[in-house]
């Protein structure tokens, strides 16, 4: 019995230790981050173990970045499963209780990490020079596994883990099997696949998008008409809105529906928007005006000024139209 009281106050002391060590950590980081990165720990911090790890910018540039990465406490992490949130350029923030509700059903422990550029990780780095832009290739998928296979071994060693990604997280398991195969358990992935070539990608994704709209259609009948009408009308590429900052022109004025269709909470929005944009089956110029401006901080709507301004828009714009672009587009990861 003596030897039990023994082992149990090792035990606790050891709990209570590593708590602790998590907490000091991200103590003497997170008072040099921004207030949303604050505000997010503080809501976390009697839930979960976080903390900030260093890793090298790229294979060639051995200065650091820190990762930031958090877990529910009550994390074993005998079943652990690292997820990779969508985007590129989006944090783990908002999908951290949606995810881990499902433990609730199933006994697995859920990593969470800002990948490199976004939250509370390091910021992607600023600048319009050839060497700015070499770094923001390692911003991609081939950075994040990177990241990950560090964390990995920080937190389980040399055990395997499973692997899930949502839209980009998608593309980052993939990239992940592509690396360090030997570090998985297992993969899933959802909302993105790597095909052999462009075109299987960009069917695919043309081939979604129209069984997505089919659905939204029956939610919303009579918004078939009503795009209908908006897309003949854009058809014509001379016809042009401005912000104040830059034009939008034709069918780059319909990319927001494209993009957000694929959400369904996204949709009454949509359907009211329509609703303006189309009223009585003829097009309404002004009402498309006021939307090309409410939409001016979405992509493509943004302005390049934005990314040097620290703007979270301007991030959002170098994330999607250079990395996204650049890593979907590159299937060889000695290159990315």
């Amino acid at each position: 019995m003596k030897n039990l009281k023994v082992i149990f106050k090792a035990v606790l002391i050891s709990t209570i230790f590593i708590s602790s060590c998590y907490s000091l950590a991200a103590n003497d980081k997170l008072s040099d981050k921004n207030a949303e990165c604050q505000d997010f720990v503080k809501s976390i911090s009697d839930t979960h173990n976080y903390g900030w790890l260093n890793v090298a910018e790229t294979p060639e540039n051995l200065n650091q970045v820190s990762i930031f990465y958090y877990f529910n406490k009550s994390a074993s992490l005998k079943n652990p499963v690292i997820f990779f949130n969508g985007g590129p350029g989006s944090t783990s923030h908002s999908n951290m209780k949606t995810y881990e509700n499902i433990k609730n059903k199933i006994d697995i422990d859920f990593i969470f990490m800002d990948q490199r550029g976004t939250g509370c990780s390091s910021a992607f780095p600023k600048g319009i020079d050839s060497q700015t832009i070499e770094k923001l290739k390692w911003y991609g998928s081939a950075g994040i596994v990177r990241d990950a296979e560090e964390l990995r071994k920080y937190l389980i060693g040399d055990r395997k883990w499973k692997i899930f990604g949502q839209s980009f997280g998608g593309h980052v398991v993939h990239r992940y099997i592509e690396m360090f195969p030997e570090s998985i358990l297992k993969a899933y992935a959802h909302g993105f696949a790597i095909g052999q070539t462009d075109f299987d990608a960009s069917y695919a994704r043309i081939t979604a998008h129209a069984l997505v709209l089919e659905s939204y259609y029956k939610v919303y009948p009579q918004d078939r008409q009503r795009l209908i009408v908006l897309n003949k009308y854009l058809s014509d590429k001379t016809i042009c809105f401005s912000n104040g900052e830059r034009k939008f022109c034709g069918f780059e004025i319909l990319y927001p529906f494209v993009q957000k269709t694929g959400f369904k909470f996204h949709w009454t929005m949509l359907h009211s928007n329509l609703e303006s944009l189309v009223p009585n089956r003829e097009v309404d110029k002004n009402k498309i005006l006021e939307f090309v401006n409410l939409m001016s901080t979405n992509l493509p709507f943004y302005n390049a000024k934005a990314v040097l301004d620290n703007n979270y828009f301007l991030k959002l714009s170098v994330a999607i139209n250079f990395i996204g672009l650049y890593d979907s587009n590159t299937g060889c990861v000695g290159v990315i």
